[in-house]
């Protein structure tokens, strides 16, 4: 309000300000997309632009030249069932991105400053004030779990059952993905409300995390080996549950992570999780194509226990 009083009693500054507001902009938008940082270019490294390379010859059917740049890069790409190529998505998205931050950050079109900040911490540039610091799946503290054991009285005999009553996101989804025992209970509950205390992005993030059991787990093993191929099961039977039963937490960006995913999986010869999981996404996908809504609810709503007493006094 004090800065708004000024400004209208001092009009030559107003005016002073409005010149300098596309200067300052074009400083912003420099800051945001970085193009001379180091760590900017070490992120897209020889390898990684070679592999889009190899993939967008693949997608258009570019064989000859994909096994001769093959040959020349000394670098093997598997060939996956992905009619598009993501290297054109891929540059599509950033410069669709690119021109909506050049628009909000520098044209004078009366847009906010709150407009930019939306757009951008939708392209993940830019962070949140107040953020946990995110602690590595497999580095977690054994203990930040709080399991309350219940015996659950049913019709033939007592079954002791383990209730969580608190934890971190990290042990939160490890138990939803446990190299043991699957609480199925669990699995519907944390899928319906795990949005009320984090996102979409934070869950899939987690899962790929969870799904990169480290190779020496449980000391190298053979009942470590058994378990890392029953944890990876697991990540990827609550990716196809998520997608089939929660269509609409997956929006143009996690579906592409998604498809990565699947990608990366059959290139490390996974191809059994790779297609489990490219069913669900192509049913899904179809779906959505076709204008069919899919249901929430698979179930019916169960019918009320209303108590006998309630009608006698």
């Amino acid at each position: 309000m004090e800065k708004k009083n000024v400004l209208k009693r001092n009009p030559h500054i107003q005016e002073l300000t409005q010149r300098l507001s596309v200067l300052q902009r074009g400083v912003t938008f420099g800051k945001i997309f970085r193009p001379g940082d180091l760590s900017v270019k070490k992120g897209l490294d020889r390898s990684i632009l070679l592999k889009l390379v190899l993939q967008h010859l693949d997608a258009r059917g570019l064989k000859d030249t994909k096994k001769a740049l093959e040959k020349e890069a000394k670098l093997k790409c598997p060939s996956v069932e992905l009619s598009e190529s993501r290297l054109v998505r891929f540059t599509g998205n950033a410069l669709k991105a690119s021109e909506k931050v050049f628009d909000l950050a520098i044209a004078d079109k009366g847009t906010t400053e709150v407009d930019l900040e939306e757009h951008l911490y939708s392209l993940s540039l830019l962070e949140d004030e107040i953020q946990e610091e995110d602690v590595n799946m497999w580095s977690e503290p054994k203990d930040n779990i709080w399991i309350e054991k219940k015996t659950d009285k049913g019709l033939d005999d007592e079954e002791e059952l383990d209730i969580v009553k608190a934890a971190s996101f990290n042990k939160l989804v490890e138990r939803l993905t446990p190299e043991s025992k699957h609480d199925l209970q669990f699995s519907k509950t944390f899928l319906m409300t795990y949005q009320s205390f984090s996102t979409p992005e934070k869950l899939f993030a987690k899962l790929l995390q969870r799904f990169s059991v480290p190779k020496n787990y449980l000391g190298g093993s053979e009942e470590g080996k058994q378990a890392i191929v029953m944890i990876q099961l697991r990540v990827c039977n609550v990716i196809r549950k998520w997608i089939d039963s929660n269509w609409s937490d997956w929006d143009e960006k996690l579906i592409g992570q998604l498809k990565i995913f699947i990608e990366q999986l059959r290139s490390d010869g996974q191809n059994a999780l790779a297609s489990m999981l490219s069913k669900s996404l192509t049913k899904q996908e179809g779906k959505k194509a076709s204008g069919k809504v899919s249901k929430i609810f698979s179930e019916k709503t169960p019918e009320p226990i209303v108590p006998r007493i309630i009608f006698f006094e």
